[in-house]
């Protein structure tokens, strides 16, 4: 399980992995590593498969083809609804559309997150985090009363509430300028390290390249059958 992973073995390990939509390829992965503490970048144009791998790698959608351990566990050997707890244990997700539950405050949806996780509240490190991202005055707030930047800043918030292993970021920075995309990206690596998770950003915004050591690049494929 994820507790015995180090350095030395990987959080992620793909082989083989394709997918299709139809008889169109989409996704086409021979091999890829993921150590921890290896912060990564999934670059790749608007339909290079940088969703269809994160939807993969959190157990949302399975593959057509190949083989993927997560966290020292086979996630496509186990049907999808059975991974809900492994997720939202494991996997902290920053959406491009926060997703944060809409009736619910900023700090009401980060102790959900730690509930759903089966995790007990713990308020000092909910806090620190509403903190480090500029929203203690925004805490009893729901999200239809932040500004975009800040509800991106909740969502953040959300997926390092639980320290997970692992925290996922599809495109964060669409549609920001280069100052607040730098700000993102540094917020992001800064809390993965705070909670001792290691991070994939999934994006098509080649200015986020000379943040990260190591890259997957994918690309745009063409119709293919199966």
């Amino acid at each position: 399980m994820s507790e015995n992973l180090d350095n030395q073995n990987p959080l992620i390990e793909v082989q083989d992995l394709q997918h299709y939509y139809a008889t169109k390829l989409v996704l086409d992965v021979k091999s890829w590593k993921l150590l921890k503490n290896e912060h990564q970048l999934l670059l790749g144009p608007s339909g290079s498969g940088k969703t269809t791998l994160l939807g993969i790698l959190t157990g949302l959608l399975s593959p057509s083809k190949g083989s993927i351990n997560a966290l020292g566990r086979s996630i496509t050997d186990e049907p999808i609804s059975k991974l809900s707890s492994f997720r939202a244990r494991n996997i902290g997700f920053v959406f491009q559309d926060h997703h944060l539950v809409s009736s619910l405050t900023i700090n009401e949806n980060l102790i959900l997150a730690r509930h759903l996780a089966d995790l007990p509240i713990d308020q000092e490190w909910a806090d620190q985090l509403l903190n480090h991202l500029g929203l203690s005055d925004h805490k009893n707030a729901k999200p239809d009363q932040l500004s975009h930047g800040e509800a991106q800043r909740s969502a953040i918030a959300r997926a390092a509430v639980t320290k997970p292993p692992l925290i996922l970021a599809d495109e964060p920075t669409s549609a920001l300028d280069d100052d607040n995309a730098i700000k993102v990206v540094e917020l992001l690596k800064s809390l993965s390290e705070e909670a001792g998770s290691t991070m994939i950003i999934a994006s098509h915004d080649s200015r986020l390249k000379p943040f990260f050591s190591n890259s997957i690049i994918l690309e745009k494929l063409q119709e293919a059958s199966s």
